[in-house]
C-alpha cells in the first residue's frame, strides 16, 4: 500500500524520463565538429525529408568515429538534426518506444511524409505542365526535382516520360521530336530519357564567360576599339537560311565560337519570341568584353532541308542594322560542327 500524503502523489515528478529512443549499449562520444555539420530540418511543409535523410547519412558515415557502429551514431546524433516541430514530435513520441534505426527512419517519414502526401506527389507528376515563359531547361529541372521528392511514386520510366513529354508546349515538342529524328514517344524510355539529357547539356549558365573568335570579335568591337590587321582571309564562312519565313544569304559560320548571336534589329523584324535576361560575358579577341542585351532560346532555323533548334544571345552592334550587308547573325561550333 502507498503510504504517500495526497500531497506528495501530486507532486511533479523529477526523475529523468527515458527518451522515445533507446541507444545500443556501448559508447559514443560525439565531437562538437560532427554536430555542426549536421543537416536541420525544422518540420516545415515545403521541406524535403528524403533530402534530410540523404545529407544526415553522408555526415554520419562519413564522420563516424572508429569503433561505433552506423546504426548508434545514426541514433544518437539524429536528435541534433531536428529542430523547432520536428524536435518537438521526437520529444513527445513514447518514452522507449524506437529501438533502431529503421525503425526511426519509418516513424520519421509516417509523420513527415504521409501517403496522402505521396498521392499528391503523384497527382502532380501525372498532371505536369510547362509553364508559360517557361524554358525546356527549367521545365526539366522542375520535372526531375518533382520524382526526387517521391522516391517510391511507383510510376515506371515509360510513363514518367510520357508525362514529361505530354505536359510540354507545343514548339518545345517540335523541337525534343526533331532532335529524336520522329517522335520522342516512338523511343524506348532508356534512350528517350538519354536524348533528352544530351539535348539540354551545353547551354550557358549564368556568370559564364566565353571567348569569341577573331571573325566574330571583329563584327561587334566598337569602331573605336584597335583591332589588329587580318593577315589573310581563309575564304568565305557563310551559308543561306530561314528562321520563320525569312531567308538570310550570309550566315556566317565561325568554328571558333561556343555560342550563337544576333543583331538586336534582326530579332526586333523577326517576332521569333521573348527576350530573356542573362549574365554571360563575351570576351572578344582583343580581351576586351562586351555584354549580351538579351538570351533568346530555341530559335528553330532551316539550313537546306534540316531543321534544328539553337540559343541566340542579342547584341546591339553600334547603330548599324539588318538592312547594312553586314553579317547580322553568326552561328558558333554547337550547332554547325
Amino acid at each position: 500500500m502507498d503510504e504517500r500524503t495526497l500531497g506528495e502523489l501530486a507532486a511533479p515528478d523529477v526523475s529523468f524520463q527515458t527518451m522515445s529512443i533507446q541507444y545500443p549499449d556501448g559508447q559514443c562520444e560525439l565531437k562538437s565538429g560532427l554536430i555542426h555539420l549536421l543537416p536541420k530540418f525544422h518540420g516545415l511543409a515545403g521541406e524535403d525529408m528524403h533530402k534530410h535523410l540523404k545529407e544526415f547519412h553522408t555526415v554520419c558515415t562519413t564522420m563516424r568515429p572508429a569503433g561505433v557502429t552506423e546504426e548508434h551514431i545514426k541514433l544518437k546524433t539524429f536528435p541534433f538534426s531536428l529542430q523547432d516541430a520536428a524536435k518537438d514530435w521526437l520529444y513527445y513520441m513514447p518514452a522507449g518506444s524506437v529501438t533502431n534505426w529503421e525503425g526511426l527512419k519509418r516513424v520519421f517519414l509516417e509523420k513527415f511524409f504521409p501517403a496522402s502526401r505521396v498521392t499528391s506527389i503523384r497527382k502532380e507528376i501525372c498532371g505536369i505542365k510547362q509553364q508559360d515563359r517557361e524554358s525546356l531547361f527549367e521545365y526539366w529541372e522542375r520535372f526531375n526535382r518533382l520524382c526526387t521528392s517521391c522516391p517510391y511514386h511507383q510510376i515506371n520510366e515509360q510513363l514518367l516520360i510520357q508525362y514529361f513529354y505530354e505536359g510540354l508546349i507545343a514548339i518545345d515538342r517540335q523541337m525534343i521530336d526533331a532532335a529524336s529524328g520522329g517522335v520522342l514517344v516512338e523511343k524506348t524510355p532508356a534512350a528517350a530519357r538519354q536524348l533528352c539529357l544530351r539535348w539540354l547539356q551545353g547551354r550557358l549558365k549564368g556568370n559564364e564567360k566565353v571567348n569569341m573568335g577573331r571573325n566574330v570579335s571583329t563584327l561587334i568591337e566598337k569602331p573605336a576599339a584597335a583591332i589588329p590587321g587580318k593577315c589573310k582571309d581563309l575564304g568565305t564562312f557563310t551559308i543561306p537560311c530561314v528562321i520563320g519565313n525569312n531567308l538570310f544569304e550570309n550566315v556566317m559560320l565561325d568554328l571558333g565560337a561556343s555560342i550563337n548571336f544576333m543583331h538586336l534589329s534582326v530579332f526586333t523584324s523577326l517576332f521569333i519570341g521573348h527576350l530573356k535576361p542573362t549574365d554571360v560575358v563575351i570576351q572578344l579577341a582583343n580581351r576586351s568584353t562586351v555584354q549580351p542585351t538579351r538570351l533568346i532560346e530555341d530559335v528553330l532555323i532551316q539550313v537546306n532541308k534540316l531543321i534544328f533548334p539553337a540559343d541566340f544571345y542579342i547584341l546591339d552592334m553600334g547603330g548599324e542594322d539588318s538592312n547594312s550587308g553586314a553579317t547580322t547573325i553568326i552561328l558558333g561550333r554547337p550547332d554547325v560542327a
